[in-house]
């Protein structure tokens, strides 16, 4: 996660969540952590099935180019609703931050990404 994805401008929020920093295993470094689980727990659930992967299959049929897209940073390609922005608010012991676009573990990330 950058810097430019966030904003720390608010010292206090009604929708802070926790946050923490978790080593990761193979790459070294760390791993930003919020626990959206209280937010998630308020949060109207948007439903959007997923396509049968044989009608996708079939879409492909005749297709001769092909392209992978990184899905990891892709969330971070959807800009949350200004406001919103607040409910994406999340603290750690440096501060308060809140995310301008869309973060893992917010409950309805991957319907949003699917229909995108």
């Amino acid at each position: 996660m950058s810097v430019a994805k966030c904003n720390n401008d608010r010292q206090q929020s009604l929708w802070g969540c926790p946050a923490l920093f978790v080593e990761k295993k193979d790459q070294g470094g760390k791993r930003l952590c919020v626990d959206y689980r209280p937010l998630n727990a308020v949060t109207v659930k948007n439903k959007y099935p997923l396509p049968h992967i044989d009608i996708l299959f079939d879409q492909l049929g005749g297709a001769r180019v092909f392209s992978k897209h990184l899905l990891r940073s892709g969330y971070y390609q959807i800009k949350i609703r200004e406001e919103d922005v607040p409910k994406a608010a999340f603290s750690t012991r440096y501060g308060l931050y809140e995310y301008l676009v869309m973060s893992f573990g917010l409950t309805n990330a991957p319907a949003f990404s699917c229909i995108r």
